[in-house]
């Protein structure tokens, strides 16, 4: 019976980080009446399990890697806004690399109904991306080749960072799993990572496109510190946390849809 308890204590305290992004020992004890102690061995037990990461000042949930079809549902108004607002950043005659994910492919579907640019270079390595601009003459789209992952439909395989390494962006649009300012910029694969790595590497500004919950969460790949981070497109819910408040303190601009 103990043990059922204990596994039903550390549900409880799973769901609650989980609902506030990041969050700290004292708040869970406080909200769910347990003692920081007992807390405290629930927490190394979720991190075994990777549930989720502790690190100085809080615990975050883990971030997961779901199917594409399952992210695009997950507040799909604020990824739209998000994706609008971004948008509108991009000038005529840019080279722009676009990243995959549920966020990015708001932003590239609005991207792509901008029948005022013109000779606008898209480099992505997802063909779902891609695909928003087949009825735009105004954009070229570059698609490197690589193996394809049916998961989301992206490609991430060395042949793929390969072939991003003979470009230089004006400015990368990239989705994002998690966002710290302790831990950065992060993704929950390491062949995510390792794309990510090569992009920002060939990359003059640096975009992340996400709605309000990313911001706190830690995903398993650190990808780059947040001081490396330019501008952060995000919905208006992100305004008062803590987190971002703090992110800005790194030199990160924040906008807000």
């Amino acid at each position: 019976m103990n043990g059922e308890l204990r596994e039903l204590r550390q549900s409880e305290i799973y769901e609650y980080i989980k609902g506030r992004s990041l969050t700290t020992i004292q708040n869970i004890s406080e909200a769910l009446r347990i003692s920081q102690s007992t807390v405290r061995r629930d927490l190394k037990k979720l991190e075994e399990e990777r549930k989720i990461v502790s690190f100085h000042g809080g615990v975050s949930a883990q971030v997961g890697d779901d199917p594409f079809p399952e992210r695009k549902v997950r507040h799909p108004k604020e990824k739209e806004a998000v994706g609008v607002r971004a948008a509108q950043l991009v000038g005529p005659g840019e080279l722009l690399y676009i990243g995959g994910g549920s966020s990015a492919y708001a932003f590239a579907s609005a991207l792509a109904r901008r029948t005022d640019l013109k000779d606008v270079t898209v480099i992505t390595a997802a063909m779902n991306i891609g695909n928003c601009f087949l009825e735009n003459p105004g954009f070229q789209v570059i698609v490197p080749g690589g193996v394809l992952r049916t998961f989301d439909e992206s490609m991430t395989s060395q042949m793929t960072i390969d072939g991003l390494s003979a470009f230089n962006f004006r400015r990368a649009f990239l989705g994002v799993q998690g966002l710290t300012v302790e831990r950065g910029y992060t993704l929950p694969t390491i062949q995510l990572a390792e794309l990510k790595k090569a992009v920002i590497a060939h990359t003059e500004q640096v975009v992340l496109l996400c709605d309000h919950t990313k911001i706190g969460l830690v995903g398993s790949y650190n990808i780059c510190p947040a001081a490396r981070i330019d501008t952060v497109v995000t919905d208006k819910k992100s305004a008062e946390a803590d987190e971002r408040k703090k992110i800005a303190r790194a030199g990160v601009e924040f906008i807000d849809a």
